[in-house]
Parts: structure tokens; C-alpha cells; sequence
């Protein structure tokens, strides 16, 4: 039963995001027609496995009909082929990701993306968003994540430092460049908005907090490069293993089947859905997109 009110709950926030994502998205057009709710679903409801795709289209046909009085409704299966595979704009090589991270302003939004790349993120990404200060070594060279040292390569140093040691957030909108100061008496590494619902800046950061910046920064992304990218966490994280086993697979002449995989995730505590993993893996290795 527990289970069930944590499956709810989950559905709940991923309704309440594609909501605010599509209300934001048709707030764009003078009239809203059977393609421009097409598009929304090629440019926002893209994901990794079928499963959570039939998911959204769900939650997506839910919304129009309930909430925003759209008498139309979209058959998954139509959509799924083009909307379930592996898009090469969507994973990242370490090089790919380290020049997406210099293209944002914020070091907090650097390390958030560069740390999920490396695999920091546990269930509802606790494990990134606990972070303390007196989690990390005094030159940054490492973070105690779960008991065990993570070293921070060089980059991942700078990006620590940065974050470490930012008082504000800035964002520009509208011509002009704003700044959301920081509680530095916070003790996690990733701050929050200094609000009263969140204890003045005191409290962790939410999982919806990350969320919600990685669209936002998608969504830069694209407004100032016209590269329409999707940054998630699972698209990040999923990158970064892929490029690990990649990089094993060259110097120690592995040839990952899905058994050595699934042994792979086990020995490392990967909680994802092998077989679509391998079924990606084979796609991008045959096409030779990570290089």
C-alpha cells in the first residue's frame, strides 16, 4: 500500500510539470491547433522507454480533457517509435557536456548537470541534493557521498568551487539580469530560495527545484544556440554511464552483452531497466555516436 501512495504521489508531480510545461507552451500561440498540440508532444514528452511514454501520453490526454477543456486526444502508439529511441542531441559525451556546462552563467547549474552526468543522484536525487559542505574536501579534490569518496576530476573541482562559494543566482530575462541571494548559513552545497515556505533559505533543495532548472536550461539552451535539447536527470545520468562503459569497452576490449550489463548495474548499484540500457547502448555503439 505504501508502495502505491509513492507511485500516486510521483505520478501527481509529473502531471503537475507537464501541466505547467504545457500551459507555458501554448501560452505561445494566437490558436491552438491539432499540430501545435502534436508538437508539444515531440518536443516535451521524448523519454528512454516505452513505459513511461504511454505515462505521459496518459497524463498529457488527461490534462487536455480535464483541465484545459481540449476535446482531442492522442493515441500513444501513433507516437511511440519517433518518441522512444535513442536521440544523440539528448546524451552526452564528457566533452559534449563539460561545453554545455561553460554555456550557463551559474556554477550551481554547472555542477548540478556535470553531477548527474558522473552518476550522483540516488532515489528522488537525494544523493546530490545532500550534499554538505562538510561533505567535501578542503581543496575539492573529493565529496563523501553515501560514506564512500567521490573524486572530483578537475572540472568537477571547479564547478564545486564555484557553487561553494556563490552568495546569489542570477538569471536575465527581458533584457535585464537579476540576482536571488543565497542564506549562505545553509549548510547543504545546492541552496535554495530564500522564501519563508522554505525556512528563509535554510532547507534542502527539492527534487522539483532540479527539475524545473533543467527544463529552464534546456529551454536557454535553445533560445540561444537553436539546439532543442532535453536535459533530465535520467538523460544525464544514462549519458554518463553509457560513456563509462564505452570508454571500458575500448581499453580493457570489453563487448557488453546484457548479462555482463545487468551484472555491471548490480556490482555498481545502477537502479535502471537493463535491457533498455543495452537496447541503447547497441543503437548509439553501431551508430558510433559516442566517440
Amino acid at each position: 500500500m505504501r508502495g502505491k501512495e509513492v507511485k500516486m504521489k510521483d505520478y501527481d508531480v509529473k502531471r503537475e510539470r507537464t501541466k505547467g510545461y504545457l500551459i507555458d507552451y501554448l501560452g505561445h500561440f494566437k490558436e491552438i491547433t491539432t499540430n501545435t498540440l502534436e508538437d508539444f508532444i515531440y518536443k516535451y514528452l521524448k523519454t528512454f522507454n516505452r513505459s513511461s511514454f504511454y505515462t505521459n501520453i496518459k497524463i498529457y490526454n488527461d490534462i487536455l480533457k480535464n483541465d484545459l477543456n481540449i476535446n482531442y486526444q492522442f493515441d500513444s502508439t501513433k507516437y511511440v517509435n519517433e518518441c522512444v529511441k535513442s536521440d544523440e542531441k539528448n546524451l552526452f559525451t564528457k566533452e559534449e557536456v563539460i561545453n554545455l556546462c561553460n554555456t550557463f552563467s551559474n556554477s550551481m547549474d554547472r555542477f548540478i548537470v556535470y553531477a548527474l552526468w558522473h552518476g550522483i543522484s540516488g532515489k528522488e536525487l537525494i544523493d546530490l541534493r545532500k550534499i554538505k559542505l562538510s561533505d567535501i574536501a578542503r581543496d575539492d579534490s573529493y565529496i563523501i557521498i553515501n560514506g564512500k569518496k567521490f573524486i572530483c576530476d578537475e572540472v568537477m573541482q571547479k564547478y564545486v568551487r564555484g557553487t561553494r562559494l556563490a552568495y546569489a543566482y542570477q538569471t536575465y530575462k527581458n533584457g535585464k539580469y537579476s540576482y536571488m541571494e543565497f542564506n549562505m548559513e545553509n549548510p547543504y552545497l545546492l541552496k535554495s530560495r530564500c522564501i519563508k515556505s522554505n525556512n528563509n533559505g535554510m532547507n534542502i533543495m527539492s527534487l522539483c527545484s532540479i527539475q524545473q532548472r533543467l527544463m529552464k536550461l534546456s529551454k536557454y539552451y535553445d533560445e540561444e544556440y537553436g539546439d532543442n535539447i532535453m536535459l533530465s536527470a535520467r538523460n544525464l545520468v544514462k549519458s554518463g554511464i553509457l560513456y563509462t562503459l564505452h570508454e571500458k569497452e575500448i581499453s580493457e576490449n570489453i563487448e557488453w552483452t546484457l548479462s555482463k550489463i545487468e551484472r555491471y548495474f548490480k556490482d555498481n548499484n545502477i537502479k535502471m531497466n537493463a535491457i533498455e540500457f543495452y537496447r541503447t547502448y547497441r543503437e548509439i555503439f553501431d551508430k558510433d555516436l559516442i566517440k
